[in-house]
């Protein structure tokens, strides 16, 4: 949960709806697994 504090609009809770809220942390955390799919497949690319 400590990758979340690079996205400013989870640190610092604009919404005042928690669904809304919610809805940033899940795309957060897409965006944070696609980065990481991005260099794992940099990765094994240039391996092989």
């Amino acid at each position: 949960f400590a990758w979340l504090k690079s996205f400013r609009r989870i640190t610092i809770r604009y919404e005042r709806l928690t669904s809304t809220f919610l809805a940033f942390v899940y795309v957060a955390c897409i965006i944070m697994y696609l980065r990481f799919l991005q260099e794992f497949l940099d990765k094994m690319l240039s391996l092989g």
